[in-house]
């Protein structure tokens, strides 16, 4: 939305920067040093989304650290209300696929924006939130790639795509493949396995 703000994140670095006269100058005290940001994404105009290699999600509104929540286990998204430290995920109903993640730690990839929510890939699974309002994000589908025939590095999601529509998502993999699904499942409560 703002066209002089810039945001960079890298290996143990997370900068929210707006244009000066004399160049750049940092907005905020996020403090970056121990994380290793692989994506990033804008929610609003004033809150970012940064997406770690230990499986955090970062949420920064204006250059203030606003919620960090770990992907393990989240189900929901809601920034309404700022979680204490030890508060910062709740319980998930798909219990295999938290432990699966729980076994390995898999770096936060794509992140993508779209109207109705964001989502990230991590590995060979797509995690997609849907907006409540105001802001809360609720998990509804999990894009999940199934290891068959290559080698399970080959399996790793290298892009993903929402069509204008809001109703199919795109993911292309490392062994050249593209996988189409179906992005919520109409009127159920529960997160929908893809």
């Amino acid at each position: 939305g703002d066209i002089s703000m810039v945001t960079v994140g890298g290996d143990n670095m997370l900068k929210i920067m707006n244009k000066t006269e004399k160049g750049f100058g940092q907005l905020g005290t996020v403090k970056g040093e121990n994380i290793v940001v692989t994506a990033l994404t804008w929610l609003t105009p004033e809150i970012i989304i940064a997406g770690s290699a230990d499986m955090e999600l970062y949420f920064v509104e204006t250059g203030e650290l606003k919620a960090k929540y770990n992907i393990a286990n989240l189900d929901m998204v809601d920034l309404t209300h700022t979680p204490d430290s030890d508060e910062v995920s709740m319980k998930s109903e798909l219990s295999t696929v938290a432990q699966l993640l729980a076994k390995k730690s898999y770096p936060i990839k794509c992140l993508t924006t779209f109207p109705s929510g964001f989502a990230f890939a991590t590995h060979n699974m797509v995690h997609v939130f849907e907006k409540e309002p105001p802001f809360r994000f609720i998990k509804k589908t999990l894009l999940t790639i199934p290891v068959t025939l290559f080698d399970e590095s080959l399996y790793v999601i290298k892009d993903i795509a929402i069509n204008e529509q809001q109703d199919t998502i795109v993911a292309t993999t490392q062994h050249n493949q593209i996988f189409i699904g179906q992005l919520f499942a109409p009127e159920t409560m529960e997160v929908t396995q893809i």
